[in-house]
Parts: structure tokens; C-alpha cells; sequence
């Protein structure tokens, strides 16, 4: 008995403090109830003070309002607008520049209901420009590169043409992420950091049959971080725009395969100094890591022209094209294999430098807009 009544003392004394904290904050949520019905009352009887021609009582509430109560997105947008209409109604130009700022600046996306407002208004509100003043983006590049034969070429073998260059072949790309900051009058400075995947090849082709060759097909991966100073031309939606970036590059790694395919030469023999091609070798693929044979670090210069399109004054999308020119060699030296690789496959390598053209594709979202007025800037 003792221990059942224990139970019945603890359930009713559990179920006591539930009773007590569930009407404590059925308390809470009904005066926040309370406060909202109160404030939008208020704004309710701020417009009727307004539409009676009564000014500096409608602004006097208004700012009241504003200072005590949380209303909605809706509703502050809406006590925002009837100060500014007063403020206009009153000739308080300078207090509306000071409240648009406010306005604008909390809701970089607002529009203004011209059924609603006094044209006065409307002129006003377009008299203001929204610039983005920070800018985060992740950005996508499609690279097509250039390589440039540099320097004298070694040879392996007199029968193959040691002169070609490289081909760019597959889909070279990059990725990453992007900041930027407005330093002055659409002038951005930015810093991006990424990754880029670079494909290509170089064919060594047997000088009399080029069916017979020696092959490298390369993927190089680098980490990039990078410096960018754009001036942007804004009309409306669109904002064309010119740079220059400096960009580092540390290469992560260097992957290549050698294929090879020659022909077997035995001595003819009706002419003992003369050879003969009798068949082909099997095609043979043999994988090697030429990181050590690449430079590890580079430095572009990369002038752009490109075009941002503001969806809104939160998000906007960018597209450029770049030219990354180099003065340096992604080589250190002459690439040399094994001796007995290179015997057996005839491939030797030669310094080039690498200049890429770049097409790249931004989403970018807005942090904080600048707003500015193009009245009062003259």
C-alpha cells in the first residue's frame, strides 16, 4: 500500500508541475497574441491617421510602432512605407531618404504597390539603385587548353618526329568558391578558391607509317586561390563587367598513361643493311606518375570580360570568359622515364607552357547590398 501511494503522490505531483509549466506558457503565446492584435491595431489606426491628413500624428505612431512592436515581414514593410509617405507628405526629404535606406536595405526585394502609394512615391523609390556589397558564389569552368612547345626537343629514336606537340583532349574543367567584396563605385575585389582538372596528350608518330606511335595522356589537378579586381556596368538587371585576376596554382598531382604501338624491324634478307617492318607490337598501356616531372607551382595573369543577371536583389547568376597566361614552363626539365621504359615505348617528353581560354558559370547569392541614391549622389 505504501508503495502504491508513493506512485499516486508522484504522478499527481509530476502532473502538477506539467498543469504549471503548460499554463505558464499558454500565457506567454496568449500575450504575444495580445501584443500582435494591439500592434497591427496600431498600424490599422496609423493609416486612418494618414488618410485624415493628420501627418505628424501618423508619424509620431509610426515611430512608435516601429520602435516597440514585431510585426510581421508584410507589416513592417507596410509601417516602413506609410513613414516614408508621410515623411514625403510633410516635405521630410531627408528623414524618407534615411527610412527608404531602412526599408531597402532590410528588404532588398521590396516593391512598392503603385495602386497604393502617391507618385511622388514611385519617383522617389526610383531613385534608388540596389549594389551587392558582399557576394559569396561557387562557380563552374569549362577550360579549353593551349600548349606551347618551349626549348629544344630530345630524341629517343630517329624513326619517330620528337617536334609535335600537345592536344588538348577530353573535358579539362574547375571548380570552387568565390568572394566579393564592393570597395568603390562598382569596383570589386574578390578572392576565389578552387580546384582545376586538366586533360591532355602528346603523339609521337613513327616518321613512314603513323599508324606505329608512342602516346602520353596526362590529367594534371591543381588547387588554385586567386585575387580579383572587376568593374561592374549596371543597366537594370544586367551588369557587364571587366577584370583582372592573379591566380596561383599548386599542382596536386599528375597522372599519365603511355601507349605505345611500333613496328618489329627485322633486316632484309636480300639487302643485309636494309629493314623490313614484319608486323606490329601488341598495343601496350603502361601507367605513370609524372608529378615529379611537372612544376609544382604556377603563376596567370588572367584578364576577364563577363555579365552578371540579377534574378533579384538577393541572388544573380554570372558568366565570364577568361584568358590565363603564363610566363613560366609547367615543366622543370625534359621528361625521362625509366631507361628501360623509355627504350621499350620511344616516348621522351619536352618543356611547354600552358595558357587556357575559360568559360565560367557563377551562381551567386548576395549578403549585404550597398543603396544608393542617384538624386543626392550628384
Amino acid at each position: 500500500m505504501k508503495t502504491h501511494f508513493k506512485i499516486a503522490h508522484l504522478l499527481v505531483l509530476f502532473f502538477m508541475i506539467y498543469s504549471a509549466a503548460y499554463s505558464q506558457e499558454d500565457s506567454k503565446s496568449t500575450k504575444v497574441v495580445k501584443r500582435t492584435i494591439e500592434c497591427d491595431k496600431k498600424l490599422e489606426e496609423a493609416q486612418n491617421l494618414y488618410a485624415g491628413g493628420l501627418y505628424f500624428e501618423t508619424e509620431k505612431l509610426l515611430n512608435e510602432i516601429l520602435g516597440e512592436c514585431k510585426l510581421s515581414k508584410i507589416g513592417k514593410q507596410d509601417a516602413y512605407e506609410l513613414l516614408i509617405r508621410t515623411q514625403l507628405e510633410t516635405d521630410k526629404v531627408m528623414g524618407a531618404d534615411t527610412v527608404f535606406r531602412k526599408l531597402l536595405k532590410r528588404f532588398p526585394n521590396y516593391k512598392p504597390n503603385n495602386n497604393r502609394v502617391e507618385e511622388m512615391y514611385i519617383q522617389t523609390f526610383n531613385h534608388y539603385q540596389i549594389i551587392p556589397k558582399i557576394t559569396f558564389s561557387v562557380y563552374f569552368e569549362a577550360i579549353s587548353p593551349i600548349l606551347k612547345n618551349t626549348g629544344t626537343f630530345n630524341t629517343v629514336n630517329s624513326d619517330f618526329n620528337y617536334e609535335t606537340s600537345y592536344q588538348a583532349v577530353g573535358f579539362s574543367r574547375g571548380y570552387g568558391i568565390w568572394g566579393q567584396y564592393n570597395v568603390y563605385k562598382n569596383v570589386r575585389l574578390g578572392v576565389c578558391l578552387g580546384t582545376q582538372d586538366l586533360f591532355f596528350k602528346r603523339r609521337i608518330a613513327y616518321k613512314t607509317n603513323a599508324d606505329y606511335y608512342s602516346e602520353l595522356n596526362e590529367q594534371d589537378n591543381y588547387y588554385t586561390a586567386g585575387i580579383e579586381l572587376t568593374k561592374h556596368f549596371i543597366f537594370k538587371k544586367f551588369s557587364p563587367y571587366i577584370g583582372l585576376v592573379g591566380l596561383f596554382k599548386s599542382l596536386s598531382f599528375s597522372n599519365s598513361k603511355i601507349t605505345y604501338n611500333y613496328p618489329s624491324l627485322v633486316y632484309s634478307v636480300s639487302n643485309s643493311n636494309s629493314l623490313n617492318i614484319t608486323d606490329q607490337y601488341a598495343l601496350e598501356k603502361i601507367d605513370v606518375n609524372t608529378t615529379e616531372n611537372r612544376r609544382k607551382s604556377l603563376m596567370f595573369i588572367k584578364p576577364l570580360i563577363g555579365v552578371d543577371y540579377k534574378i533579384n536583389n538577393s541572388i544573380s547568376l554570372s558568366l565570364n570568359y577568361a584568358y590565363e597566361y603564363t610566363t613560366l614552363s609547367t615543366n622543370n626539365g625534359n621528361f625521362v622515364l625509366e631507361e628501360d621504359l623509355m627504350l621499350k615505348s620511344f616516348y621522351i617528353d619536352r618543356n611547354f607552357k600552358n595558357y587556357n581560354h575559360i568559360i565560367k558559370f557563377s551562381i551567386n547569392f548576395i549578403l549585404s547590398n550597398y543603396i544608393y541614391n542617384k538624386i543626392s549622389q550628384k
